[in-house]
């Protein structure tokens, strides 16, 4: 039987009565895709860690579905958890950040890419160690700005894959979605963070993507949790 994606509800739709302010933000910066992304090199053992902060939650997305070596707790790498500490700081009085997913299980990459072979959405696992997806590094994290506590839907559920997830799909629309994803977009590029075109939620630190962003060597490749 082909794997199958998750419904992931539970997000609260924009626009709608917020519960908070939501001042007019900037325009987004670069979205683009950089053409090539450089090879990795070797890893500099940053080891993962649980995040933990007053303004972050985590959801959750894909263990909460049950699907295969979905990770309880949310680990990303050390310095990345220090990135994301300082963006949910920046955010305006009311707002956090609600996480879906950080370090990815192989298995569960497998599996997701078996589910979505479109690897626009899902980096397929068998790429060479110099190529590892994303999330498996824990440099990548999927997340999205909560207000009073409840996740929000950008404009689309988490895993919507199609035009409507770009990061810049409602660049041109006025309204509340549009400046709740600025808001996203700048807390995390503004700590170090490199944005995904394709996806509004996903954003890399230390990882190929970011490092074609930066004009620097990626840091991370394929880790798994210390052993307690």
């Amino acid at each position: 039987m082909k794997p199958i994606l998750p419904d992931h509800g539970g997000l609260t739709s924009v626009p709608q009565d917020l519960g908070v302010s939501c001042p007019p933000q900037r325009s987004l910066g670069v979205t683009a895709e950089p053409a090539t992304l450089p090879p990795l090199l070797g890893d500099d053992d940053d080891p993962l860690v649980e995040v933990d902060h007053s303004r972050v939650i985590y959801l959750a997305a894909y263990h909460r579905a049950q699907l295969p070596q979905a990770a309880e707790s949310c680990l990303l790498r050390a310095s990345a958890v220090h990135l994301l500490y300082r963006a949910a700081e920046s955010l305006p009085e009311g707002y956090g950040l609600g996480i879906f997913d950080g370090w990815r299980h192989p298995g569960l990459q497998a599996y997701l890419a078996a589910a979505c072979p479109d690897p626009r959405y899902v980096t397929p696992p068998d790429d060479p160690a110099s190529r590892p997806p994303p999330h498996t590094t824990g440099g990548a994290v999927d997340l999205t700005l909560t207000a009073g506590e409840s996740p929000l839907a950008l404009g689309t559920s988490f895993d919507h894959f199609g035009p409507e997830a770009a990061i810049d799909a409602f660049e041109r629309q006025p309204g509340p979605v549009r400046e709740l994803r600025r808001m996203l977009y700048w807390a995390m590029v503004e700590v170090g963070f490199a944005p995904y075109a394709s996806e509004w939620w996903h954003f890399e630190y230390g990882t190929r993507r970011w490092a074609a962003h930066t004009g620097r060597e990626p840091r991370f490749g394929p880790v798994f949790p210390a052993r307690t």
